[in-house]
């Protein structure tokens, strides 16, 4: 038996007819024949003449009897919501009749059944389809007994007559039946409302005694989140009916909650697969979730018995082992809250009575409720649409309350438009496996913390929550936000709470939930000239030590300045790898060198050959300084600074690390923005610019003042001498346990030691110099390691850290150059055996 629904688009086109009619009625009817022409032009399309032929008979008959409908309508000037749902059915019936002619087209045994005849429901007080898309237009209840009954004697009649020249023995009858459409026990035609063609589906799987019932759609399945907005999103393997019923009712499109009671009645699995990709397994949907009442009372018991053998209690439900404790986060938007403050509403009873009494007179469905007893106040989360009709009907139903001067009971109703509900669902939301870390619990035990995971991915996302409300079964909770910032919001919540299609992603969803966080890198570019791809090195092992510190979710920037891309991609290919002992699922988001760059928050294949290809096209010249074309989100000639920095901003993620493999004053002044990022959390910054640490003093004051303001890392390791070594982390220790640095003395330039050894060995000075910035040993600019700039930086950096000396700037530092100009006429004594090289050293009185 297959269940179909009208083509796309025919039932609101069907619903324009009709409201047309009423000022119309000459372009009603054509709109209805042009409606119906498309019908049979795909009749035509997939079946043979004889039987498409049959088809336009049908449809041609059906438009003769609406077109007489829209006359009445167009008398009336109104039209009957009873009528409306009887025309609007009509797209189902000529889907029916279509696929039968397409089956016994290709020679296969159909016949095709108006669910119409069969289908009995109740009549309800809710006349009309309802809105598109609402999951609170619920269908109306079949009457199980009378459709029994008719569904039997039509196989028994109609079905036995239009099979009888059929071969039944090659293969078994599909029957085709319209789906959306039913009848009153009066045998009025009605609807089952919108999203009415899968709860058909459903209602004929229990009449039927269905093994299983497959939902083929145009997805592979139910997803995380919704993939349009979050990209991260993947199909789910399996729900439980409970949650399904939750990610429906809170905005997940695929299926309607409705759609789903005759199938759990019947404990009938329901497959959500895909159309267009039959390959894919889809979802299945089978099995409840643990009552209240079951888990209340086995976890009392436990809890007792937990006690008297002093160990930690042990849910006697289980779940499954490894499985996540959240499968979706979900949305509804066009959401207004009603907001009803006053101190009458803390104690009584009545007040709240009257409240939702009038919301339901009012047929005003209450998608949220968030009660503060502390301030008196109630707020309500209600559709947009009927935010002006509830603000009217609840001001009317408490104006004394209002307009009372004195022992003054309700002091505001108030409406908040624009808003949106975001929710988190999932079974093991409040149970958890816990049998690898508690060897004698053979069940499962409490798993807190979903919540707190929730709410602090808003808080570093900068996503302001308007209210909060979680239901007794534990199954959901729902936070009211601002709908502008609704995606932030999903996008930050399925990153947070282990929601990935990544393969690190799917690893983690193997392990506890709680030990997996989200990584993601950003390399963007700052400098044109240079090779650094050692200290990208470096920046990147930093990078890694920091997110084991961190123990949190976090973004990667690189300001990298190296001039080969494939440098670059090269040794930002070999951090996954290197993460992938730790609980971190890591994503490229940005790359940037010399000449290219690439910007995306959906992550970036760094292996891909075509990758810099791709960039380099859409740049339209070389880089110079840090302003270029083209790049990401970057308009025509905007500074590349800016650029990350808007980035940055724009980030869902809250905890993003930037790395700094630059020589540029302008990156490093940018370091206090990045730290702080105005009123969201700052960024983390890995930093090898020695003009951040060793540069001006106003500079070095400004990041630390922010970091500390904003709570965030900087970590410049690579910033002082020692090429990445701890050298600057072992004095920050020294000094925490109580040491003083009196002294410090090395060599600092390994650059300018490279040179003076090749010049030893004979080699011209000259080329010593191109030697040591081929192989990537000195700055950038050469001449910054042969005036011993590069050196006076690393020793103001350690200056700064060592204590005594903070206030110091870099002209307070002495240099001797050893530019050509100061080396005229000099030659190494090479008779002597001594090594030729730069010390620098610094020490502080006692």
């Amino acid at each position: 038996m297959a269940i179909v629904s009208a083509r796309g688009g025919v039932t609101d086109k069907l619903i324009a007819v009709v409201e047309t009619s009423k000022s119309d009625l000459p372009k009603a009817v054509q709109l209805l024949e042009a409606v119906a022409a498309e019908q049979v032009a795909v009749a035509r399309e997939i079946s043979s003449p004889d039987a498409a032929a049959a088809v336009e008979r049908a449809i041609n008959a059906d438009v003769r009897s609406i077109s007489a409908t829209l006359q009445a309508f167009a008398m009336l000037k109104s039209v009957p919501t009873q009528a409306l749902e009887v025309v609007s059915g009509y797209g189902e019936v000529w889907s029916a009749l279509t696929m039968e002619a397409y089956l016994s087209s290709e020679g296969h045994a159909s016949t095709w059944l108006d669910a119409r005849d069969v289908l009995v429901v109740q009549t309800t007080g809710e006349a009309g389809l309802g809105d598109k898309g609402s999951t609170n237009t619920m269908g109306t209840d079949p009457l199980w007994e009378p459709s029994e009954a008719k569904l039997a004697s039509w196989w028994a009649a109609d079905a036995r007559t239009q099979l009888r020249e059929l071969d039944l023995a090659a293969a078994a009858p599909v029957v085709i039946v319209t789906g959306f459409v039913a009848a009153t026990a009066d045998g009025v035609p009605t609807t089952l409302k919108r999203s009415g063609s899968d709860y058909s589906a459903t209602i004929f799987a229990k009449l039927m005694s269905a093994s299983r019932i497959t939902m083929w759609k145009n997805v592979d399945g139910v997803y995380t989140a919704d993939p349009r907005r979050v990209p991260e999103a993947f199909p789910i393997d399996s729900l439980k009916y409970d949650e399904a019923i939750e990610l429906a009712y809170f905005g997940a499109q695929v299926l309607h909650p409705s759609a789903m009671t005759p199938c759990i009645e019947a404990d009938i699995p329901i497959y959500v697969r895909n159309i267009f990709n039959p390959a894919h397994p889809g979802t299945v949907i089978t099995g409840r979730a643990c009552s209240l009442e079951t888990s209340s009372l086995g976890w009392a018991g436990e809890v007792k018995t937990a006690r008297k053998q002093l160990r930690k209690a042990a849910c006697p439900v289980p779940l499954g082992d490894n499985s996540a404790p959240i499968k979706g986060v979900t949305s509804v938007d066009s959401v207004a809250i009603l907001n009803v403050q006053g101190t009458g509403l803390m104690p009584s009873v009545e007040m709240s009575s009257r409240l939702f009494s009038v919301l339901h007179r009012e047929r005003v469905a209450v998608l949220m409720i968030s009660q503060a007893s502390a301030d008196s106040s109630i707020c309500l989360g209600i559709q947009e649409s009927d935010a002006d009709r509830a603000l009217e009907a609840v001001r009317a139903e408490f104006f004394r309350e209002l307009d009372a001067t004195e022992n003054i009971k309700i002091s505001g109703i108030s409406i908040e438009e624009d808003k949106s509900i975001v929710a988190v669902i999932g079974e093991g939301m409040a149970f958890r496996a816990l049998n690898q870390l508690f060897t004698n619990c053979e069940g499962m035990a409490f798993r807190p913390g979903t919540g707190a995971t929730f709410t602090k991915a808003m808080a570093t996302a900068g996503v302001n929550i308007r209210a909060i409300a979680q239901g007794s079964s534990e199954r959901q909770i729902s936070l009211m936000v601002e709908r502008e910032e609704c995606t932030k919001a999903l996008r930050a919540a399925h990153a947070a709470l282990a929601l990935s299609d990544t393969q690190a992603g799917k690893r983690r969803r193997s392990h506890p939930p709680q030990r997996w966080q989200h990584a993601a890198l950003m390399i963007c570019c700052c400098e044109a000239i240079g090779n650094s791809s050692s200290r990208l090195e470096a920046g990147e092992s930093m990078a890694g030590e920091l997110l084991k510190l961190l123990a949190g979710t976090g973004r990667l920037a690189l300001a990298y300045r190296g001039s080969s891309p494939s440098a670059l991609t090269g040794a930002t290919a070999q951090l996954p790898t290197s993460l992938d002992g730790l609980a971190i699922d890591l994503k490229v988001t940005a790359l940037a060198s010399a000449s290219a760059s690439v910007l995306s928050n959906d992550g970036i294949d760094v292996a891909s050959p075509n990758l810099w290809a791709t960039a380099s096209s859409s740049v339209g010249e070389t880089l110079e300084g840090v302003t270029f074309a083209g790049c990401g989100y970057a308009e025509e000639g905007e500074d590349c600074l800016e650029m990350l920095t808007t980035h940055l901003l724009e980030d869902f993620n809250g905890n993003r690390i930037v790395i700094d493999a630059t020589e540029d004053a302008r990156v490093a002044e940018h370091y206090p923005r990045w730290l702080t990022l105005g009123a969201h959390n700052g960024a983390h910054i890995v930093s090898s610019n020695k003009l951040a640490t060793g540069g001006p003093l106003a500079t070095y004051r400004a990041a630390k003042n922010a970091r500390s303001d904003a709570n965030t890392q900087w970590l410049y390791e690579c910033s002082g001498p020692g090429s990445g070594l701890p050298v600057i982390s072992t004095l920050q220790d020294m000094q925490q346990t109580g040491d003083r640095i009196r002294r410090v003395e090395g060599v600092f330039s390994g650059t300018v030691n490279y040179v003076l050894e090749s010049v030893r060995g004979g080699a011209p000075f000259s080329e010593a110099v191109a030697a040591a910035v081929a192989a990537g040993y000195a700055e950038p600019d050469p001449r910054d390691d042969l005036s011993c700039l590069d050196t006076q930086r690393k020793m103001l950096t350690l200056c700064r850290e060592i204590g005594g000396m903070p206030d110091l700037e870099p002209e307070d530092l002495l240099v001797e150059s050893l530019l050509p100009a100061a080396l005229s006429g000099w030659e190494p004594d090479l008779a002597s055996g001594k090594s030729v090289g730069v010390t620098a050293s610094s020490s502080q009185s006692s």
